[in-house]
């Protein structure tokens, strides 16, 4: 299983573990080794995650100024 992940087999053992130092991107390999790489996708998705959507229309810039028309009036 390691080798068809690209990961070394005490990486195979921490992912088996749940070790929490270890990198999601040796998850993401097991799963592919597994076959069930399908949703990796869909677990950051904004349509999924509306706490996550909140946040992310929080970071968005905000206006310092309200807009104002000018005046060509002299």
């Amino acid at each position: 299983m390691a080798t068809k992940a690209g990961i070394t087999r005490a990486t195979l053992v921490a992912v088996e573990q749940g070790k929490l130092g270890t990198g999601i991107g040796a998850y993401v390999s097991v799963l592919w080794a597994l076959g069930l790489h399908g949703d990796i996708a869909s677990l950051a998705s904004l349509e999924r995650d509306p706490e996550g959507r909140t946040l992310e229309e929080a970071r968005l810039p905000q206006r310092a100024r309200t807009p104002t028309s000018l005046d060509d009036d002299f």
